[in-house]
């Protein structure tokens, strides 16, 4: 049993007053006492292609002694309205400090730190970068994804690799294929499992394996294998 300094009610006050007071708006929480996940957008906006923008924001996590909070990134493609989001950056703050008055400081100054303008166009540069960096067409979503995404169910996965069908051979159109499910996930840990992952990704913090790599063969979209090309 943890002894927490804290409550997620006062966690929750903090964090829509922060994002307030930098004229964003709170969106997407979710707290079931044992875990709160929270997201706010704020208002600076920056063009990571031609009429395609990439907004500011911050999220946060708390569970058990700890409380996460990340910069956060909204995408919204304008050929089909949707946002994307990935979860990027982080600070860590101990829930199980003392005093509630120190524990409150130093998540406002963990929310300063993630939502600043300046950690803002970083990345965004980063994003830019993924664009040009390829991706093999057969990689296989399936064991990707479990390696590297807790509870990472084959549904999801299938999901993925046909949205990446969709996107252009790069880290940054694997992470739109990503994050676009955790968008579409009811699931709300799981959504935020895969949103970060994607904005790893995006920032070229996870290895993406190269076709010798591979297996071999691949599980196609009804259950079969199939035999890649050599």
């Amino acid at each position: 049993m943890f002894s927490l300094s804290i409550t997620n009610d006062a966690i929750k006050e903090i964090f829509r007053e922060e994002v307030e007071i930098r004229a964003g708006e709170v969106k997407n929480g979710f707290d079931n006492q044992d875990l709160l996940l929270m997201r706010g957008l704020l208002p600076q906006v920056e063009e990571v292609a031609f009429e395609d923008e990439l907004r500011n924001g911050v999220a946060l996590e708390a569970r058990e002694g700890l409380i996460s909070v990340y910069s956060f990134l909204e995408r919204k493609i304008c050929r089909n309205g949707m946002i994307l989001r990935t979860a990027v950056g982080q600070r860590i703050v101990d829930r199980e400090t003392n005093e509630a008055s120190w524990a409150d400081y130093q998540i406002r100054e963990a929310i300063d730190a993630c939502s600043r303008p300046s950690a803002f166009i970083g990345h965004v540069l980063s994003i830019k970068r993924a664009m040009h960096r390829p991706i093999n067409r057969v990689l296989n979503i399936m064991r990707f994804l479990g390696s590297n995404v807790v509870g990472m169910r084959g549904t999801i996965a299938e999901r993925v690799s046909r949205r990446l069908l969709d996107e252009d051979p790069s880290e940054f159109g694997l992470m739109n294929a990503i994050t676009s499910v955790a968008r579409d996930t009811s699931d709300p840990l799981m959504r935020w499992d895969l949103e970060e992952f994607g904005g790893r990704i995006g920032l070229g913090l996870v290895k993406i394996p190269e076709r010798s790599e591979l297996s071999s063969r691949r599980r196609n979209m009804n259950g079969g294998f199939l035999r890649e090309p050599v």
